[in-house]
């Protein structure tokens, strides 16, 4: 019964996700425009969880340096080191684990856009039969019997390692969203960084090398659109964190 709950919920909210592409694709026809516009609603709507990774980031930076002095104070005790941060979080309400709250929040969106996706272009004899949209919208007349979502010299429903494959302008096409879903996904992590006066460590540093490394691996693995969805998100949130400063 619990699975049988998850898969109904999943099919609703991937049936929400594709009528909101559509949507958009009934205002402006490019599967590109669809995807970068379904990253800004998402982007708004997750706004107040934004907001809040901020300000425990803030709050974060503000307590290293008593972290610091506690560290130092039991370096010889490892385990009374670990109990008087936890308890000096506990008492200022901060958590360590607070950058990682944001990305983590984005994973069922990834998740829930990539089922879209493959459901979107799921094939038959005569090239995609879409799921999940209604058959009187614009979307799916264009996908029905179609082979390729082309935006800017890409297939967005084929991974970025086909456009390596491909070579040429597919290839240089590729490179440059790649190229702007990475630099997004490192300032993000600069600007996190940047709060601290102290060099970045634990969940913070580490993130800072896994979300550019994870981006450009999904590039290549996963559907074109997603990049498409994952650069727009991450300067969009770029605008965001400048403008809360």
């Amino acid at each position: 019964m619990p699975f049988a709950v998850v898969g109904t919920f999943v099919d609703a909210a991937c049936r929400a996700a594709a009528a909101v592409i559509a949507s958009l694709y009934e205002l402006y026809p490019s599967y590109g425009f669809a995807i970068a516009g379904v990253a800004a609603l998402a982007t708004a709507l997750t706004w107040p969880l934004t907001a809040k990774a901020t300000s425990s980031a803030r709050r974060l930076a503000a307590l290293r340096p008593e972290l610091v002095r506690l560290q130092k104070r039991h370096r010889d005790d490892p385990l009374a080191a670990h109990a008087a941060r936890r308890e000096l979080h506990r008492a200022r309400g901060t958590s360590p684990a607070a950058a990682l709250l944001l990305p983590l929040a984005q994973v069922p969106l990834f998740l829930v856009l990539l089922r879209v996706l493959k459901g979107l272009t799921r094939r038959d004899a005569h090239g995609f039969a879409p799921s999940y949209l209604s058959p009187r919208s614009r979307l799916y007349r264009h996908l029905t019997g179609a082979t390729a979502m082309r935006f800017a010299g890409l297939d967005l429903a084929a991974p970025g390692s086909a456009a390596l494959a491909a070579g040429g302008p597919a290839l240089v096409a590729f490179v440059a969203l790649i190229a702007v879903a990475v630099l997004g996904a490192y300032v993000q992590h600069r600007l996190a960084v940047s709060r601290s006066p102290q060099r970045a460590s634990g969940p913070l540093a580490l993130l800072g090398l896994v979300g550019p490394a994870s981006v450009a691996v999904w590039g290549l693995v996963a559907p074109a659109a997603l990049t498409v969805y994952a650069a727009t998100s991450a300067w969009l949130r770029i605008g965001q964190a400048l403008a809360a400063r």
